[in-house]
């Protein structure tokens, strides 16, 4: 079983191991456009 998630349930994966989050930015590091693409992706199922 799939399970998708907000970045709020960071704690998820640990319960779950079949657990897709997107990709957080951070204030050093930003998103590549393929991890973008992916976070797109997540949002769209």
């Amino acid at each position: 079983m799939k399970v998708l998630a907000d970045t709020g349930y960071r704690g998820l994966q640990k319960i779950h191991e079949n657990v897709e989050l997107p990709y957080r930015k951070t204030k050093k590091n930003l998103l590549t456009k393929e991890q973008k693409k992916e976070n797109q992706k997540l949002r769209e199922q």
